[in-house]
């Protein structure tokens, strides 16, 4: 159904749901996040186009790397991480297999 959006819908949609969003490609490359402003882990615009990695603490960059292999290799489906009681994150793994609306590579 989300065909049925146009782009600005679909943004206003994004940026008004009660939750934080980022997505990041099969090559590891940040391409999307959403609620800028009000975000709990901010990240700077020159971020998209770059390697999640590079959006991490050194010392945390080994727990994104787990969590990517992690899903990737298929050994989860999603990954959760509570930084603390009040932020829990959830990284979730979806190719074209998992969801039909990724294009196929």
């Amino acid at each position: 159904m989300i065909e049925n959006l146009n782009k600005e819908q679909l943004a206003g949609i994004l940026e008004t749901i009660p939750v934080e969003l980022s997505f990041v490609d099969e090559n590891d490359i940040v391409k999307f996040w959403n609620k800028h402003e009000t975000r709990i882990f901010k990240r700077p615009v020159s971020a998209i186009g770059k390697a999640v990695q590079n959006c991490h603490p050194k010392q945390s960059v080994h727990k994104v790397n787990q969590i990517l292999s992690d899903l990737k290799s298929g050994n989860q489906a999603t990954e959760p991480f509570t930084r603390s009681t009040l932020r829990k994150i959830r990284s979730i793994l979806l190719t074209p297999d998992t969801w039909s609306h990724l294009p196929k590579a």
